[in-house]
């Protein structure tokens, strides 16, 4: 079911000074005619509709919310720990997870995967392979890659690695923490924008060109964790009724 919410979405910038630089956001254009925004995109994959919160940035469906990961921040390797990205969305944590791909709105084709130490692509799963879930396991930082066998361009998660000596660095990549599900695992969704400006190509920045789903998983003890609230939550179904 396609829904009919359209999405805005806005820029934060960072201040000028790089000690105390805070997080930045790229700016997410209007999708293309006939073409899903996010919102409508998150409504697909999870239910409900979808609006965007007065931070211009998050959005939620009254149950779940989306909220979006830095594209940009000073020393972001000290914040958090365990799977995931490190403050922002370009340089990801090691630690084991899945990936599966969930949507795309582009002709192209692509395939989804990692640049870990060794610098070379390793591809994990076909953009276009719905539902099919992949394990994903890293012994250091890492970065996600998108390698678009149309016109054979790999881009990055890590906006430096786009540059071309005819265009600028670019970020392609948005990314959500998707927070309420019933699972409880961390999940991210990557939207993808799967052309850079520049030579010869052309570029939207709707990010909805391939959108990949993340999850991290959990440790030992964290699968305790949830096992134990999974029986409280059972606990207190049965004593409602």
């Amino acid at each position: 079911m396609r829904l009919t919410h359209a999405v805005s979405f806005v820029t934060v910038a960072a201040v000028a000074s790089v000690a105390s630089a805070g997080p930045s956001f790229t700016t997410v254009q209007s999708p293309s005619s006939g073409e899903l925004s996010h919102g409508e995109i998150l409504g697909d994959l999870y239910g409900g509709v979808w609006s965007l919160n007065s931070d211009g940035l998050t959005l939620s469906n009254g149950d779940l919310t989306a909220q979006r990961v830095a594209d940009s921040i000073t020393n972001p390797a000290s914040v958090g720990s365990g799977f995931g990205p490190t403050g922002d969305d370009q340089l990801w944590r090691s630690g084991a997870g899945t990936v599966t791909a969930r949507a795309v709105q582009a002709a192209d084709q692509h395939t989804f995967g990692v640049i870990g130490a060794s610098g070379a692509f390793v591809g994990l799963t076909d953009t276009r392979a719905f539902g099919t879930s992949v394990e994903v396991d890293q012994d250091s930082e890492f970065r996600w890659a998108l390698r678009d066998r149309s016109t054979n361009t790999t881009l990055t998660s890590v906006t430096g690695d786009n540059a071309r000596p005819w265009r600028s660095a670019r970020d392609q990549l948005v990314t959500y923490s998707i927070l309420g599900l019933d699972d409880r695992q961390d999940t991210w969704l990557l939207f993808w924008e799967d052309r850079a400006k520049g030579f010869k190509q052309w570029s939207d920045y709707d990010f909805n060109d391939a959108v990949i789903e993340v999850k991290a998983v959990p440790t030992p003890g964290a699968l305790g964790v949830l096992a134990l609230s999974g029986a409280f939550g059972a606990t207190r179904r049965r004593r409602r009724n």
